[in-house]
Formats: C-alpha cells, sequence, structure tokens
C-alpha cells in the first residue's frame, strides 16, 4: 500500500515550489534598487576584467608552449596536439567576449554618472522601506482560512488554490502556479514594478 503524504509534507512541498518562484535580480535591478552601489559594483567589474586579462595570457603562454613542443611529440599524436590548440583558442575567444562586455558595462556606468542627477528623491526607496515592505502581512491585502488557504486574486476559481506561508510568503497551486513574498504579491495585484511596490507596501 503506497505511504499517503501527510498535510505538513504537502505544504512542505508547497513552500519549496515557492521558494523557486523568488525574483533573482540582475545588476541593473540592484542598482536600480540600491543606487549607492554603484561604486562596489565598478569595482567588481574592474576586478573580473583582470582576472579574465590574467586568464587570458596564461592561456596564450599555455598554447604556445604546446605549439613550440609539438614537433617533439611523435606524428600519430599530432592530432591530440591540434586539439588542445583549437580548445584554447575558443577559450581565448571566449574571454576577449567578457572583457569586451565589461568594458562597454563601465562606459555606460560612467556616462550614467555624469547624466544630471534628478532631485525627486522622493521617488528612490532604502533597504529601510524594504525590509518594512516585507514585513506588511499578506493577509491585509487577501482573506484566507486558519490555515492559510484562500481563493487566488489572480485568476478565476471555485476552490481555493492560493497559499499563505508562516513566513509572510504566498504561492498559487492553482492556474497560476506562482509565487513570492508580499512585495512579488502586490507588484502582481497593482501591476507595478519593484520600487513602486515597496512605496505602496510603506506609504512612501
Amino acid at each position: 500500500m503506497a505511504n499517503i503524504g501527510t498535510d505538513e509534507d504537502f505544504v512542505w512541498e508547497l513552500e519549496q515550489e515557492w521558494k523557486k518562484s523568488l525574483p533573482v535580480f540582475t545588476e541593473r535591478q540592484w542598482l536600480t534598487i540600491f543606487p549607492e552601489a554603484l561604486q562596489v559594483f565598478r569595482k567588481r567589474i574592474w576586478d573580473r576584467i583582470a582576472l579574465n586579462k590574467k586568464f587570458y595570457q596564461d592561456e596564450l603562454k599555455r598554447q604556445q608552449t604546446i605549439i613550440n613542443k609539438k614537433l617533439s611529440y611523435p606524428l600519430k599524436d599530432h592530432w591530440a596536439v591540434d586539439l588542445a590548440v583549437e580548445t584554447i583558442d575558443e577559450n581565448l575567444k571566449e574571454v576577449t567576449k567578457e572583457i569586451k562586455r565589461d568594458r562597454w558595462i563601465l562606459t555606460i556606468l560612467k556616462s550614467a554618472t555624469k547624466k544630471k542627477i534628478s532631485n525627486s528623491s522622493i521617488d528612490k526607496i532604502t533597504p529601510d522601506d524594504i525590509l518594512r515592505a516585507k514585513e506588511i502581512p499578506i493577509t491585509d491585502f487577501i482573506q484566507v482560512n486558519k490555515s492559510g488557504i484562500g481563493l487566488c486574486p489572480f485568476h478565476t476559481e471555485k476552490h481555493a488554490s492560493f497559499k499563505v506561508f508562516k513566513d509572510n510568503g504566498w504561492y498559487c497551486f492553482g492556474a497560476c502556479g506562482i509565487g513570492g513574498d508580499v512585495i512579488e504579491f502586490i507588484k502582481k495585484l497593482n501591476k507595478c514594478d519593484f520600487i513602486q511596490a515597496v512605496k505602496f507596501l510603506v506609504k512612501k
């Protein structure tokens, strides 16, 4: 007879699905949220360029060493030497692309800092705003039962499929199949972006 999972197992599985659905911000998005991180971000890019340059030089030396030793290998092994050289060529092309991309990003950042900064500081949010926003209960905006389950506000349904977790996260295991934190909830509910959702929650 097959084992039937408990309600706790079911809730745990839902929670894991919800955690997988949490947003992963790009570096550009993080800079929008935390403009003060610009200097740290720029340094990180320079460090990455330096590492890629070193890798490029090391691979170039390794390739030259292999080419110089080619004649010392038996003729039947020359194919392996050629393969190694081609592999290094691909590595060099890839790292060159990465260096060019990072230099392009630095150029964009430099031009962005030269632009006149708007005086509308009210449009900005702080890390403290985000923390306070995450503490606003989702249940302030949706009705659920004692188990944290209610009708999903994002699609029409007769049977409740929306779950609010104890850590103030949520997941729709019905037609939506998505979840997140209270900020993601407000983004979807109000059809707004991250900053607007935070400002809405903290009434800024």
